[in-house]
C-alpha cells in the first residue's frame, strides 16, 4: 500500500492584496487614552494598603470559620 500524497505547500494568510506600503502611517488621536494606564505616582503606598486589606480579609475570614464552627456547638 502507497503512503498518502501530501498537499502542495500553501501560505497561510496572503495579504498582498489588502496591503498597500505606500499609504502613510497616520498619527495616533491625541483625544484617545493609552491603552496601558499610567503607574500610581506612589506604587509602595498602593501595594501597602493592598497588603493591609488583604490580610485583614484573611483575618476576618479565619474568624467567621471559627465561629461558624464553634457556634453549633454551643446550641
Amino acid at each position: 500500500m502507497a503512503p498518502p500524497t501530501r498537499a502542495p505547500y500553501r501560505p497561510a494568510w496572503h495579504t498582498a492584496g489588502v496591503t498597500k506600503e505606500t499609504e502613510p502611517v497616520q498619527p495616533p488621536a491625541q483625544d484617545v487614552p493609552p491603552l496601558i494606564p499610567e503607574p500610581p505616582a506612589d506604587l509602595a503606598a498602593v501595594r501597602r494598603r493592598t497588603t493591609a486589606v488583604l490580610v485583614g480579609s484573611q483575618v476576618l475570614g479565619g474568624l467567621g470559620v471559627a465561629t461558624g464552627v464553634a457556634l453549633p456547638a454551643l446550641l
